[in-house]
């Protein structure tokens, strides 16, 4: 199956960055950016608490527009159907999610274009 056919949902990847204006001890400020693509979040597996104590963790994978290739990066933080308004995340829009390690892109293997760009979630706490 070709999950590039499921882009329907709007996914805005989050980029935190350590170079706003210095703070009163002079550290530099957390600043912001927002990106937009089409996407798509699934869950993989879920929490689940046996009766032997054993825990399974969830787990969830998203795919996004090829567009994304580049600019997707471990440890961005993405929000599943998420609004932008001037250019800033509202507030409660969508749900949150970390990437967890590095996307990889999914290469047609005939053109050798990447078709999507893939990776592994963990839901925000």
């Amino acid at each position: 199956m070709d999950p590039g056919r499921l882009l329907k949902q709007t996914i805005v990847v989050t980029k935190i960055l350590q170079d706003g204006p210095p703070d009163a001890m002079g550290d530099p400020t957390e600043t912001a950016t927002y990106s937009s693509f089409r996407g798509y979040v699934w869950q993989t597996q879920t929490s689940e608490q046996t009766g032997g104590g054993q825990i399974e963790t969830e787990s969830w994978e998203l795919v996004l527009h090829a567009s994304a290739a580049g600019i997707l990066a471990a440890g961005d933080k993405i929000t599943e159907n998420g609004e932008l308004v001037a250019g800033e995340l509202v507030a409660g829009s969508g749900e949150s999610f970390d990437v967890a390690g590095p996307p990889w892109n999914a290469r047609n293997p005939r053109t050798g274009r990447i078709e999507y760009v893939h990776a592994r979630l963990v839901r925000s706490k």
